[in-house]
């Protein structure tokens, strides 16, 4: 899928305190022209959120 909306959170997602996103998510896979050699990696620690 090269674009889709990401699916509603759930109560218990939004009882957690994550904010509904309203945008749209984009495959960047197919996007002509990106490297992802050339795009910066931000590290995340999931389990310490």
């Amino acid at each position: 899928m090269p674009f889709r909306k990401p699916s509603y959170p759930t109560k218990r997602e939004i009882a957690d305190g994550m904010v509904p996103f309203t945008g749209w998510a984009v495959n960047l896979r197919c996007v002509k022209g990106i490297y992802f050699s050339s795009l910066p990696v931000v590290h995340i620690d999931g389990a310490s959120l």
